[in-house]
């Protein structure tokens, strides 16, 4: 993996001091006449990489530089066919370095690697092209470079080949819009460039690439600008669209990036959804087979009836019956959870109380309440059950003292929200009129 020529010229005695070997190391480079590409390989703690066309360097020297600390050291001479003895900082050169393909793609030194990398990821070559998506999906992981490789333009060169013809390529495009959204204000610098642009790749025919997107979209759209700027986009209704649609296993995640999107500050992404058959959208994937896509789809359904009209909606389809037989009995408790979550928006109605409680969900409550000591679980119950006590037949069921000394418990408990929520469901189920 090295590749050092003759060790006959000493460029770096080994007795030299690393912040004196550096400038030594680059008068050398001035200095040595020959042709040919120059190669240097340095070694951090991803590994050795090749420092490829250093601007101002003339094409002759082949050396090696390690960064100065101990990790490096210990890389490097674990990496290298010399014996152990040799030191960090020896290096030398060769007449007639060999010059190096294109797809070579080689790590620069300082700020002179963006420019070089961000060009050859808008090559005219796919085999180039990709060699520098990959390389810049590795090192873009290191702050310092990722604020050199936004500024030098890799967000621009990455929506422009969104559309490219390799499908290789486009995956590798995927995958380098997710590694961004983990860099220093990648994620805002993929809104201000135009996350619209990102849309096609929602839609790619290659599975790998639609999954790589989906992962980058909802980190997109977790932060404030990016959830903004995504609705903005349009991306609620062809979220909406890629649920219903998208094969089994990527249906949870394209429900996770629509649940984010509804959360839009506004409202507005609750309209557009209701707008594009969000809510019967989500009732049709309430029975599903995978816990993931219940889960999303009974959260997705509770953010979307937040008034009288879309509760009707949601009821009438039959949302309620499914709830209480499939999610409050299920054995995940996150479905448990989500399932409660609905109903403690649509027990609001006096159609869904009623159908409720034909279909057994009083009884469902309680033992949940009484039983199930999951958090969140205990919350959602709660509030169900305060949606469902203005019901007088409901209430009298409730008020038993089971119920009450339970309710009591977790009023004067440690957990503040628990406690809160306790306090107000024993006042509603304690009630006379």
């Amino acid at each position: 993996m090295m590749e050092c020529a003759t060790p006959s010229l000493s460029v770096c005695p080994p007795h030299l001091s690393p912040w004196v070997a550096l400038p030594v190391l680059f008068v050398a480079a001035w200095a040595w006449p020959g042709g040919g590409d120059e190669c240097m390989t340095l070694c951090n703690e991803h590994g050795p990489y090749i420092l490829d066309r250093i601007y101002g360097v003339r094409q002759s020297l082949r050396a090696v530089l390690c960064l100065i600390d101990p990790m490096s050291t210990a890389k490097y001479r674990s990496l290298t066919p010399h014996s152990s003895d040799v030191h960090v900082f020896h290096c030398a050169a060769a007449a007639n370095a060999k010059p190096l393909p294109e797809e070579k793609i080689t790590l620069g030194f300082e700020h002179v690697n963006a420019p070089v990398l961000v060009g050859k990821c808008r090559h005219e070559s796919n085999a180039v092209k990709c060699a520098a998506l990959t390389a810049y999906c590795d090192q873009v992981k290191m702050p310092g470079f990722a604020v050199q490789f936004l500024r030098a333009g890799i967000v621009q060169a990455l929506y422009a080949s969104v559309a490219d013809a390799d499908g290789t390529t486009r995956t590798l495009v995927a995958k380098a819009f997710g590694a961004t959204t983990r860099a220093p204000n990648g994620t805002e610098k993929i809104v201000e460039v135009g996350i619209e642009k990102i849309a096609p790749l929602v839609d790619d025919r290659e599975r790998s690439v639609r999954t790589t997107v989906y992962d980058a979209l909802e980190i997109i759209c977790k932060s404030m600008k990016g959830n903004s700027a995504a609705v903005k986009a349009g991306f609620v209704s062809i979220m909406i669209q890629k649920c219903a649609t998208e094969e089994g296993s990527l249906q949870p995640v394209c429900l996770r990036v629509l649940y984010t999107l509804l959360q839009c500050p506004g409202g507005h992404s609750l309209v557009e959804a209701r707008e594009n058959g969000g809510i019967r959208g989500m009732i049709a994937l309430l029975k599903h087979d995978q816990d993931a896509v219940k889960e999303y789809a009974s959260k997705c359904l509770a953010l979307l009836c937040d008034h009288i009209e879309p509760k009707g909606i949601a009821i009438n389809a039959g949302a309620v019956s499914v709830l209480t037989n499939d999610y409050l009995s299920s054995s995940n408790n996150r479905v448990v959870s989500g399932g409660a979550c609905a109903l403690m928006g649509l027990l609001t109605e006096l159609q869904g109380k009623t159908e409720f409680m034909n279909n057994g969900g009083t009884e469902k409550l309680v033992d949940l309440l009484l039983q199930n000591p999951d958090r969140m679980v205990q919350l959602h119950i709660l509030k169900s059950i305060s949606s469902l006590a203005p019901h007088p037949v409901a209430r009298k069921m409730m008020n038993v003292e089971v119920v009450v000394n339970r309710l009591k418990d977790m009023e004067y408990g440690t957990d503040k929200l628990l406690s809160k929520s306790a306090r107000k469901t024993l006042e509603l189920i304690q009630w006379v009129p």
